[in-house]
């Protein structure tokens, strides 16, 4: 007896949930496997806007390698309508997985109106679980108005208030403290300016950073983070950026990723090559503009993305942005309140992108409706903040797990901001 555990990703578009019965039929080198109907019998209300369901197939021999998969619904009881990501199988024997993913509605008034498909293995998903927070309701000196995180193999960077801190990552991020210690690996540098959340690449670190209305990327070797040894302002074509909030490197390519304050029809995320030779020389034109990349839903319509305030790669081209104010604020007669709904952690798949293409991108995951995926905060005081993607499962961050990693401070109150650093673990 071999057992095949299933999950089954339902996406985060409006009504992608479904009430309908779902099947799976798993085709193999060696043979076959299917179940008629996947309901979960102790859940009522399964398959939900973006719910990861599982089941485990027994199966009376290993069906080899799998192929292909069907996968539909009976499109039946009120709501049958359903907005899948995909699917993921595992082999509970041999431990081997595969991946289908779909991004696609299974509807009879969406899309080309099926409520089936076929699907062949493609590349892992990005879905996660929320595990907590670490540290969580803490003043720690160095964590008041902490805008940005990034790390490298031994490390956690972050700046804070004007200050680029590093700690290592061995380190109690829950203990207080307010200036360096080099005996046991703390690094401060009282830069000063706005600093908003940073990454780490080929050993130096990329930080944002607002002055007077010129924004600009400065740069600082990871060996000493004192030690300020390029900067560029940015543009977007001949007009200097209003604001900079964030940068993300990919490490499949090195290319960078950044914007203005705000993503919309009219601001897209602006992608720079590095030259790491005018970095060396302290040349202030390292980044050459590369693409542009435009964010949309599910349905290919433009997103609104105010208050960008960070974002990060993980090692497989997926994007992850974070945005949010904890105010509303007003701007042209109207109340903008960008808590959870126009919030929080959107993530997209980054196609490979050549020089001077601009490119379109749906949403993977959004933490903002997902059961599982949740960053929420509100419009009294809390606010997200940077972000990194670091797997520290097994290494030895006191306290810390999972893979990705975000900020999120409550301003509310007197005193400094109180800090909490969410984790979330791949699944």
């Amino acid at each position: 007896m071999v057992n095949y555990k299933v999950y089954i990703y339902t996406g985060e578009a409006e009504s992608a949930g479904t009430d309908a019965h779902v099947y799976l039929k798993i085709f193999g080198t060696k043979g076959t496997l299917s179940k008629s109907n996947l309901d979960d019998p102790n859940d009522s209300d399964d398959f939900e806007a973006g719910e990861t369901n599982s089941v485990v197939i027994p199966s009376r021999q290993d069906i080899g390698d799998i192929t292909k998969i069907t996968i539909g619904h009976d499109n039946k009881n009120k709501k049958p309508g359903w907005y899948l990501d995909g699917v993921k199988i595992i082999n509970l024997s041999t431990r081997k997985q595969w991946n289908f993913p779909a991004y696609r509605w299974l509807a009879k008034d969406e899309g080309d109106g099926k409520t089936e498909i076929s699907l062949v293995p493609g590349a892992e998903m990005v879905h996660y679980s929320y595990i907590g927070n670490y540290p969580k309701d803490r003043e720690n000196g160095w964590s008041h108005e902490c805008n940005g995180v990034c790390h490298d193999d031994r490390n956690w960077y972050f700046t804070q208030n004007g200050n680029i801190w590093k700690f290592p990552v061995s380190y109690d991020l829950k203990k207080s403290c307010n200036s360096e210690d080099t005996i046991i690996g703390i690094y401060k540098n009282p830069y000063g300016h706005h600093l908003g959340d940073i990454d780490c690449y080929n050993g130096y670190l990329f930080v944002p950073v607002d002055d007077d209305g010129k924004p600009y990327i400065a740069v600082f070797p990871t060996s000493d983070i004192h030690k300020k040894v390029a900067y560029q302002t940015m543009y977007k074509g001949d007009t200097v950026f209003d604001s900079i909030g964030w940068v993300a490197i990919n490490p499949k390519d090195g290319k960078l990723f950044t914007s203005d304050g705000e993503l919309s029809r009219n601001n897209p995320i602006m992608v720079y090559t590095i030259d790491f030779q005018a970095i060396a020389k302290g040349s202030g034109n390292f980044l050459k503009q590369y693409a542009r990349v435009y964010v949309t839903d599910e349905e290919g319509q433009y997103l609104t993305r105010g208050w960008m305030q960070g974002g990060c790669f993980d090692n497989q081209n997926h994007l992850h942005i974070i945005n949010g104010s904890p105010y509303k604020y007003p701007q042209n007669g109207t109340l903008l309140n960008y808590s959870n709904k126009k919030g929080g952690i959107t993530v997209y798949e980054i196609p490979p992108l050549s020089n001077g293409q601009t490119a379109y991108v749906k949403v993977r995951a959004r933490s903002n409706q997902s059961h599982h995926f949740r960053f929420q905060f509100n419009s009294i005081g809390e606010e997200p903040e940077g972000i990194t993607y670091w797997d520290l499962d097994g290494k030895g961050a006191p306290g810390i797990s999972g893979q990705l990693h975000a900020i999120m401070l409550d301003n509310a109150g007197k005193g400094a901001d109180d800090l909490y650093f969410k984790h979330y673990r791949r699944i």
